[in-house]
């Protein structure tokens, strides 16, 4: 288990970034469709 804390920041940016390009994602169906 001692990867476990290095890998909670690598899991944080994934999943912050997947919400980031969800958000620009909906953002630009909404405009251009």
């Amino acid at each position: 288990m001692a990867n476990y804390q290095w890998n909670i920041p690598e899991l944080f940016f994934f999943f912050g970034t997947s919400v980031i390009l969800l958000i620009l994602n909906t953002d630009f169906v909404m405009k251009y469709t």
